[in-house]
């Protein structure tokens, strides 16, 4: 009787493991068509995420180009600011000295107007010279008032 047991269990135990091989026979291949995808998908990451890098990188050289751009600008802009101020202080130099050309000018016409009332009414020779003198001093601050 105990043979026929082990005989029994013995065959009871080769069923279970022929069933279990069928299952495992069965289930490796989804298991390796599984790990195919998962690695195929791991593939496609790994490529989406080198193309965002690069994608990444070249942002960050325009992101630099631009900085670069902009500092540029700026330091020119401040050379312009320093330019125009220099402009205006030579400006108001050349203003300063018509102004005091036309004082003078004013001080000789009234000179002069004196003169022609106290001599008689005869003509002082450095008039025309004078009003010369005054013409192109007006010619040149218009010119200098163009350039700036």
């Amino acid at each position: 009787v105990h043979g026929e047991e082990i005989a029994h269990v013995i065959s009871e135990s080769r069923d279970v493991l022929e069933e279990m091989i069928d299952n495992c026979s069965r289930i490796s291949p989804e298991i390796e068509q599984h790990l195919e995808y998962e690695m195929n998908r791991n593939k496609e990451l790994e490529e989406i995420l080198h193309t965002k890098e690069t994608a990444l990188e070249a942002m960050e050289a325009r992101l630099e180009a631009t900085e670069a751009k902009l500092q540029q600008t700026e330091d020119s802009h401040d050379l312009l600011q320093q330019n125009l101020l220099e402009v205006e202080l030579v400006k108001n130099g050349l203003e300063a000295k018509v102004d005091k050309k036309r004082k003078e000018l004013a001080d000789k016409e009234e000179e002069i107007v004196k003169l022609k009332g106290h001599g008689g009414g005869q003509p002082i020779p450095n008039i025309d010279d004078l009003q010369e003198k005054f013409a192109k001093l007006e010619a040149k601050l218009e010119a200098s008032q163009v350039n700036l």
